[in-house]
């Protein structure tokens, strides 16, 4: 029962970690998309711009407009999250969930054990009063019996006419 409580502390202990690594990386990934979406933005309002000046007819600047453009396509396409830090986090709360069943199975194994002896405990503590009863009750039967045959010598010892009859017949 102890090493099944150690094995659910340790249990307990590496699920923590897990989390507290789980966490870490939600917030570093949640940090990283939080500045995808301010880039984005920004570059939005800036294609945007862009779109309005070539639209406007400000064909001198056309060429940088497009180079300027692709750079702001290109680091929009670099600042986007990975997919190994999304496959890493599905493996992480995966594993999570699989440490997560681990400590509940444990627990209602624990709670088997400890109810299965608690019964056991019951059994024998019942069983042990029912011993006493019977030597108790086994003790009362044996004093009665001792003290009428003590009454029936003390009777005779009184009556010697009664010992003398008897001892003719």
């Amino acid at each position: 029962m102890l090493k099944v409580e150690q094995e659910k502390g340790d249990l307990f202990s590496e699920l923590t970690k897990l989390k507290t690594l789980f966490q870490q990386q939600f917030q570093t990934d949640a940090n990283e998309k939080s500045r995808v979406e301010q880039a984005n933005e920004g570059l939005s309002s800036q294609i945007t711009q862009l779109k309005q000046q070539l639209a406007a007819g400000t064909n001198d600047k056309t060429t940088e407009i497009m180079k300027y453009n692709e750079e702001l396509a290109q680091k929009l396409a670099d600042a986007k999250p990975s997919k190994t830090s999304a496959n890493n986090l599905e493996c992480e709360r995966d594993s999570l969930k699989d440490d997560l069943n681990e400590l509940r199975r444990l627990k209602k194994r624990a709670q088997e054990q400890h109810e299965k002896s608690n019964e056991t405990s019951q059994d024998e503590i019942k069983n042990l009063k029912d011993t006493v009863n019977k030597e108790i009750f086994a003790r009362g039967i044996l004093r009665r019996s001792c003290e009428k045959e003590a009454r029936e010598l003390e009777q005779q010892l009184a009556d010697p006419k009664a010992q003398i009859q008897d001892l003719k017949v």
